[in-house]
């Protein structure tokens, strides 16, 4: 004997997966633009590094600019923490759903 699921758990099963699936998507976007932000950061780093003309005006933009990235890395941590959560309550959710699947299986079968 099979058990439906309900058309409301299931539907809010549906909108978590996809919220998750987009939080993911954005997370990941984020994540290659800081990377190759400071992919490129780094490669002027180096060439003004190597250049012996350099100013106190360029070590003052490369402060900023390695500002910029420390930022842009606590952001990232902060963001992978945060969608760390939505994954814990997709899980507690996708629990929840199996438990109450499994009483309503066991209400049926004693009937």
């Amino acid at each position: 004997m099979t058990t439906k699921i309900p058309s409301e758990l299931s539907k809010r099963l549906q909108k978590a997966q996809a919220a998750w699936d987009n939080e993911l998507k954005v997370l990941k976007t984020s994540v290659l633009t800081f990377e190759a932000f400071y992919n490129v950061q780094k490669r002027k780093e180096a060439a003004a590094a190597s250049s012996s003309h350099c100013g106190s005006h360029l070590n003052v933009e490369q402060q900023k600019l390695l500002e910029g990235v420390k930022n842009l890395q606590r952001d990232v941590r902060s963001l992978r923490q945060e969608h760390g959560s939505h994954l814990t309550r997709i899980d507690a959710d996708l629990l929840g759903l199996y438990d109450w699947t499994r009483e309503k299986v066991a209400s049926l079968r004693s009937l």
